[in-house]
C-alpha cells in the first residue's frame, strides 16, 4: 500500500514535469511564431517521451546519481524519504507554476532527497559524491547555457545564411525537437531515479518505468503550461528565428554533454533560459527584462535551500507519528 502512495506521487510529479517544465522547450518556438502553441506542445510531448525512452534505455548515469543521492537501506524508511521528497517537489513546482516562474524541479528534487536523508539519519544519509554532481550543476546549467547561447549567435553572424529567417524559421523546429528530446533523457532520468530507489533497483531501470515515465511526461506535456511560455519565451526576452535557434540547440548540446559525461543532474529550465538570455543579449534587438530574470535567478537560488528545509520538516515529523 505504502509502495503504491509512493508510485502514485513520483507519478504525479512526472505529470507536473511535463505539464510545468517541459514546456520550457518549446518557448522559444511559440514566441517567435516558427510554431502554433499546439503543434509546439505535440512536438515536444512526442520529443520528451523518445529523450526518457533513449536515454533512460542508453545512458542512465543521471539516474542512478539521483538513487545514490542519499543512503537509506530499511524499507520503511525509504518510503518515508521518498514520501517527504516527492510531497516537497510537488508543492513547490504548483507553487511555482502559479507565479509563472520557472523552477527547476530537478535541483528541487535531489534537494528533497537530501534533506528527507538528512533528517533521517544525519550527514551518513547522504552521498555527498553524488550530492556534489548536484550541486555543480546548478552554477554549470546557467553558466553553460549562457556561454553556449552567446557562442552560437556570434558563430552563425559569420554564416551566410545568418540573415534568412526562412531557413531559421524551420530549423527552430529542429532546435525545439532537440531541447525537447534531452529535457525528456535529464529530467526523466531523473524521475527514473526515484523509482529506482522505491523498487530497489540496482542495475537497469525495468523497461516497464521507462514506458511509463515517458508516457505520463507526454500527456503532461500536452496538457502544456501557457503562463510559462508567456513568461520564459515572451516577457523575459525577444528572439529571432536564428537566435531561438541558436538557444535551443547550445541548451540542447549542454544538456547532452551534461547527462552523458559525469551523469551530471544539470536543471533544464536554467540551461534553457540562460541560453535564450545569451542569444538574445548578442542578438540583434538585445532585450532582456531585468525584472524577470531577477525573480527567476531568485527562484533557483531559493529552490536547493527551501527543498532541503521543507522535506527535512516533513520526513521529521512523519518520524515523529509512525
Amino acid at each position: 500500500m505504502v509502495l503504491f502512495v509512493v508510485l502514485f506521487l513520483a507519478f504525479c510529479i512526472v505529470f507536473v514535469n511535463g505539464a510545468t517544465d517541459a514546456v520550457n522547450s518549446v518557448s522559444t518556438c511559440v514566441s517567435s511564431g516558427s510554431m502554433k502553441m499546439k503543434s509546439a506542445v505535440l512536438l515536444s510531448a512526442v520529443f520528451n517521451f523518445l529523450g526518457v525512452s533513449v536515454m533512460g534505455a542508453f545512458f542512465a548515469d543521471v539516474a542512478i546519481t539521483v538513487r545514490d543521492t542519499v543512503r537509506i537501506e530499511n524499507g520503511q524508511q525509504v518510503y518515508l524519504v521518498l514520501i517527504s521528497c516527492l510531497s516537497t517537489v510537488i508543492l513547490w513546482s504548483l507553487s511555482a507554476w502559479y507565479f509563472g516562474l520557472p523552477t527547476s524541479e530537478s535541483h528541487g528534487l535531489v534537494a528533497s532527497l537530501a534533506g528527507a536523508g538528512w533528517a533521517m539519519h544525519g550527514i551518513s544519509g547522504i552521498d555527498i559524491t553524488e550530492l556534489t554532481k548536484a550541486l555543480y550543476g546548478v552554477p554549470l546549467s546557467s553558466i553553460a547555457g549562457l556561454i553556449s547561447g552567446a557562442a552560437c549567435v556570434v558563430f552563425i553572424r559569420r554564416l551566410p545564411l545568418r540573415a534568412d529567417h526562412r531557413f531559421y524559421k524551420r530549423a527552430q523546429v529542429i532546435g525545439c525537437a532537440c531541447m525537447s528530446f534531452m529535457h525528456g533523457g535529464q529530467d526523466g532520468s531523473k524521475l527514473l531515479g526515484i523509482f529506482m530507489i522505491a523498487l530497489g533497483a540496482e542495475e537497469g531501470i525495468p523497461v516497464f518505468y521507462i514506458a511509463a515515465v515517458s508516457i505520463v511526461m507526454m500527456i503532461g506535456t500536452a496538457i502544456g503550461g501557457k503562463r510559462i511560455i508567456k513568461t520564459i519565451g515572451t516577457d523575459m526576452v525577444s528572439l529571432s528565428y536564428a537566435e531561438g535557434f541558436c538557444a535551443d540547440i547550445s541548451s540542447a548540446v549542454c544538456l547532452f554533454l551534461f547527462s552523458v559525461f559525469g551523469g551530471i543532474p544539470a536543471s533544464t529550465t536554467q540551461t534553457k533560459a540562460s541560453a535564450m538570455i545569451g542569444a538574445s543579449l548578442f542578438g540583434e534587438r538585445s532585450y532582456v527584462n531585468g525584472g524577470i530574470v531577477k525573480n527567476m535567478v531568485s527562484a533557483w537560488l531559493l529552490t536547493f535551500p527551501a527543498c532541503f528545509i521543507i522535506s527535512a520538516v516533513i520526513t521529521r515529523v512523519g518520524m515523529l507519528v509512525l
